[in-house]
């Protein structure tokens, strides 16, 4: 059987797809913090979906990947726009790969047309979010002694 996707952005999604996308947002995140959990946001979703969606309907990027026939989201990467810099935040997938073959070419493609620069907050404690930063070809610089991965795809100012 083949699966039919799209790619949206989180502008585009339903009420129900949001609210889907923050669900399962949310639990990969605890998931993925478990050495150092976040506070409990289990009852207070809303409180989470702001901390997590403020300014990102602003950024229209390929960033949810949802199947058709299930209407269940699949693989997602939850990013910000700071002027000309896409920050790369929270990643999560049903599948291994998906985020690889079915988003990152997208995104990447739309980043590089825009000029824009590329980095990501690539938490240490999110296997995804290595097994991402290793696909990247990004510089890696420290800052604040933590980690941060940056592409540039600006037009090179000093030929």
């Amino acid at each position: 059987m083949v699966r039919r996707t799209s790619l949206l952005s989180i502008a585009d999604l339903t009420a129900a797809e949001r609210q889907q996308l923050l669900e399962r947002q949310y639990t990969d995140y605890k998931a993925a913090h478990l050495d150092n959990p976040v506070r409990s946001f289990d009852d207070h979703l809303q409180a989470w979906s702001k901390l997590v969606f403020d300014g990102t309907e602003a950024v229209n990027v390929p960033a949810v990947l949802l199947d058709q026939q299930t209407k269940r989201i699949m693989a997602y990467i939850i990013s910000y726009l700071d002027e000309d810099e896409l920050l790369l935040a929270y990643f999560g997938e049903q599948e291994a790969g998906l985020l690889e073959t079915q988003i990152l070419p997208d995104l990447l493609s739309v980043v590089a047309t825009r000029h824009w620069q590329l980095s990501g907050e690539l938490d240490d404690t999110n296997p995804l979010a290595m097994r991402i930063m290793h696909l990247l070809p990004a510089a890696k610089e420290e800052v604040d002694t933590l980690p941060a991965y940056k592409l540039d795809f600006a037009e090179n100012e000093h030929e």
